[in-house]
């Protein structure tokens, strides 16, 4: 029997939705975000921005996929090098860890709005932001760890140190995903990294508690 136009416009419209579906990952039993385990990212979505997701297929993956990204050559590049003026990459390049740095990329994350909260949103969840003490804690340990020690050595007056601190600060305080109160629930730091810099803001490398009970897990 041939399909009425009215059948085909109903295929179509419901196309998109399904498709959309597949790509939702519930962070349910997540050890790099357990803060966040009630709540969706849509990977497929997040691959064009984040190209370290690329092998990532479920929560265990994922779990592997941002911790090896943070702790990564590729990261401190990026990041560290780039944009905090640190000595160059080596081949054996420690990479510094920032207090709630997993936190923040946990949080960029599923606080997507063109991807990752219509997941939450189809699935009737609100994800909360991260407060705003928790954002301004990881932009105090970052102004620290770039200043002290290796492998950030006398860089402390470079202009594009400067704006990149100026840059996350202003973030903290004018985008919705990290500027929360606890009147709105917001989630804090300790809550997902309670182990991690025992409450410190000079975290030195990320080879700590938290990654090495990461590596018990896996």
């Amino acid at each position: 029997m041939p399909i009425s136009s009215t059948h085909l416009l109903f295929i179509i419209s419901i196309i998109p939705v399904a498709v959309f579906a597949q790509s939702c990952l519930l962070l349910s039993g997540s050890f790099a975000c357990p803060a966040f385990q009630q709540y969706y990212i849509d990977v497929e979505g997040l691959r064009a921005k984040n190209a370290w997701l690329s092998n990532a297929t479920d929560v265990p993956s994922f779990d592997q996929a941002l911790t090896q990204y943070i702790d990564s050559t590729d990261y401190y590049r990026i990041f560290w090098y780039d944009k905090l003026s640190c000595n160059a990459p080596s081949a054996s390049q420690v990479v510094p860890y920032a207090r709630y740095a997993i936190t923040k990329l946990c949080t960029e994350l599923v606080q997507d709005s063109q991807f990752s909260l219509p997941c939450s949103f189809q699935h009737n969840m609100n994800p909360p932001p991260l407060c705003r003490e928790t954002c301004d804690a990881y932009v105090d340990s970052l102004n620290l760890t770039s200043s002290m020690g290796e492998p950030c050595v006398a860089n402390m007056a470079t202009i594009q140190r400067n704006q990149t601190l100026s840059d996350q600060r202003s973030d903290c305080g004018s985008w919705p995903g990290l500027n929360g109160t606890t009147d709105q629930g917001c989630i804090r730091g300790s809550l997902n990294e309670p182990s991690n810099c025992h409450g410190s803001f000079i975290c030195g490398e990320i080879g700590n508690i938290f990654m090495d009970g990461f590596r018990m897990k896996k």
